[in-house]
């Protein structure tokens, strides 16, 4: 690849100059390419380069050290990923789609370095790429895609039937884990580490929250309603070999927010009021009115004086006008929403500060809040905010998600004052101070997510330690809508993890009016010769679901009408186990597989039975079996065995009266 390499020297004014200027000669610097001479800059204000990052200069040093984080891929490497997708990628296309302003990249002392998350937004954004990108060799699989918008009609259906605007309560279990990674150079004996874990607030639509474990023990939970709700903990470094571990374990319940929004409800706010005074604002650095920003306020909302439809006017030109993208970290953009508006891109958050700031400049009160959304097999970090309506107060909405692609225009507006119940809310606003406040220039100054630690005082960032996330929601409300959700969530992890390629769960339950059944598939049906994908009419071998279905329901059937104990010697009901070893034998160990028995009957024992008894024989077999001697002492292990399920299914003839076909027909499956 080309590189262009520029020569300069920092250049300071002849007289001293204050914080405010150097700063500016800083950023002209960093935006000119020429990051040596910022770092020159910085460094001449700074006496003690390893102290914590807590100063101005340190501040502005550690956000360049970041850029070249995020900014670290050299045209090559670039060139080496996309060839992985597009095979006759060749470096001039690289130069053109560069040009064309669909790869991200910086100029840094006179080397070209591309966005790390590259070439995603490429893919996003341009369709020559796309169109030139190796299709995948396999279909799509069954089940895998969670639909946002019948999930979102479903929800509407039930608050329209309910008098509160609250439904569809979804339980989350989580375990949360951050790591430092191993030999780390500030890790020595007596060292104090800090860490600071994201935690549910209770708030409206989540409540419930349960703090279950953590490892190490003790720490401290922030109160409910601090901007971003921490566990912290403490710990003095004893044995440097072994890199310092946080962990909590805790559960919570959220439903989804969905109320009712009639524009003609909709009040103006009291604009001398605190809160309009407050949320109305501007925020250096990142929620400034730009004649850009005033400039489409105007022309969005004209001269609408209904403020719901003036936060839905500048919603709906969001999505048509913000494009979502992979975004750099936020600590190195300057000014969030204005990177939004320049650019026309940006992720969950940077949207979210974009809509805040729009909502501002128009009078109508908006803030933050952002934790993790949950969706079944999608998780991930989330951002979304809040505006301000009379009568209904705070209302969600969520601009990245946008206008939902569905005929009911209720669905498509859903995230403009509504919100689903798929979300982990932590944080009730951006940029403000943990608890307790950490010492160092935090990894993410503005949103709090993935955690914080320092040792000494040193921040800790992104690239210096690991975190992981376990998460489990299962929805309250019982039905079919409910237990679709719960697969959805747990399935395609199964498949994924190589256990198997696909399935069929079929699930049925009486009704007043006969039977109600779900049926869904997931997955992949064959590999080989074509990748096929899970059809729901696809035929299964049941093997031995007999055995637990039909016997052991039969079984405990005759338990419940008191016929049976489980307990009850197996001699009780059939002669030829009141003898030896068998006399110990009872039902609860054919029912486990701890009778004793041989797994099968032989070929050989088979053949004989059928020579001399012809074919079927039914009575023969029985016999034999239950004639048959036990391989070892009952309830010692546990070996399966399919002449345990044909033992019960004896008892139950003995018992009953009847065949088991018969007897399960009758009790179990009519």
């Amino acid at each position: 690849m080309v590189s262009v390499v520029l020569f300069a020297l920092p250049i300071l004014a002849a007289g001293p100059l204050d914080e405010t200027d150097l700063i500016h000669q800083v950023h002209e610097a960093v935006d000119a390419g020429r990051f040596q001479d910022a770092e020159a800059i910085l460094q001449s204000q700074i006496e003690t380069l390893d102290g914590p990052v807590v100063d101005p200069w340190r501040v502005e040093l550690e956000i360049i050290r970041r850029i070249r984080l995020d900014f670290n891929l050299t045209g090559d490497e670039l060139l080496t990923k996309l060839s992985k997708e597009i095979p006759d990628i060749t470096e001039a296309d690289i130069i053109r789609w560069r040009d064309q302003g669909y790869l991200q990249y910086r100029l840094i002392d006179g080397q070209i370095r591309y966005f790390e998350s590259e070439p995603k937004n490429l893919f996003r954004f341009c369709e020559e790429a796309r169109i030139r990108r190796k299709e995948a060799n396999r279909a799509e699989r069954s089940g895998w895609k969670f639909s946002l918008p019948e999930h979102i009609a479903r929800l509407l259906e039930m608050a329209d039937q309910s008098d509160s605007p609250m439904v569809y309560p979804v339980k989350h279990y989580v375990t949360y884990q951050l790591a430092v990674k191993n030999n780390h150079p500030r890790l020595k004996a007596g060292a104090k580490v800090r860490c600071w874990l994201p935690f549910p607030q209770e708030y409206r639509q989540q409540r419930h929250v349960r703090f279950i474990a953590s490892e190490p023990a003790g720490p401290v939970v922030s109160p409910a309603g601090q901007p971003h709700r921490t566990v912290y903990f403490e710990q003095t470094v004893a044995d440097p070999t072994k890199p310092p571990v946080f962990k909590i374990t805790f559960e919570f319940e959220t439903s989804a927010f969905c109320p009712d929004l009639d524009p003609a409800k909709a009040r103006p706010l009291d604009r001398t009021s605190p809160l309009f005074g407050e949320y109305t604002a501007e925020r250096p650095p990142h929620i400034l009115f730009t004649p850009a920003i005033r400039r489409t306020v105007a022309e969005v909302t004209a001269e609408e004086p209904n403020p719901l439809l003036r936060a839905r006017k500048l919603f709906h030109w969001m999505d048509e006008h913000i494009r979502y993208c992979s975004e750099m970290e936020y600590s190195i953009i300057r000014n969030i929403s204005d990177k939004a508006m320049t650019t026309r891109q940006g992720d969950c958050g940077v949207q979210g500060l974009l809509f805040i700031t729009l909502c501002r400049a128009a009078g109508i009160p908006a803030r933050w809040q952002s934790g993790w959304e949950s969706k079944p097999n999608n998780w991930n970090m989330h951002d979304w905010v809040e505006f301000y309506i009379e009568p209904w107060g705070w209302l969600p909405a969520d601009p990245s998600y946008g206008l939902q692609k569905h005929p009911n225009p209720r669905v498509r507006d859903f995230y403009c004052g509504s919100m689903d119940p798929y979300r982990l809310i932590v944080n009730l606003d951006y940029a403000r101070q943990l608890v307790p406040p950490k010492t160092s220039y935090r990894s993410e100054p503005n949103d709090f997510q993935r955690g914080e630690i320092e040792i000494d005082g040193h921040n800790l960032y992104f690239d210096e330690w690991t975190w992981n996330m376990k998460l489990r929601t299962v929805p309250q409300t019982g039905d079919f809508m409910a237990l679709e959700e719960a697969l959805d969530a747990v399935v395609p992890d199964t498949l994924t993890s190589g256990n198997m390629a696909g399935a069929v769960i079929l699930v049925g339950k009486k009704t007043e009016a006969g039977y109600e059944t779900w049926r869904k598939a997931y997955g992949y049906k064959q590999f080989l010769p074509e990748v096929e994908p899970m059809p729901v009419d696809a035929v299964f071998d049941m093997a031995s679901m007999t055995k637990p279905i039909a016997t052991g329901t039969s079984l405990m059937v005759l338990v419940e009408q008191g016929k049976i104990q489980v307990d009850d010697p197996v001699g009780k009901y059939l002669p030829e186990f009141n003898q030896g070893d068998k006399k110990d034998v009872t039902i609860r160990h054919l029912m486990t597989h701890m009778s004793g028995e041989s797994p099968y009957v032989g070929e050989d024992a088979r053949k004989q039975i059928i020579a001399e008894n012809g074919f079927l024989c039914r009575e023969a077999i029985r016999k034999y079996i239950r004639d048959l001697d036990l391989l070892r002492k009952p309830g010692d292990v546990v070996q399966y065995s399919c002449l345990n399920a044909i033992l019960c299914a004896e008892v139950i003839r003995a018992v009953s009266g009847m065949e088991h076909s018969e007897f399960a027909a009758k009790h179990v499956f009519q």
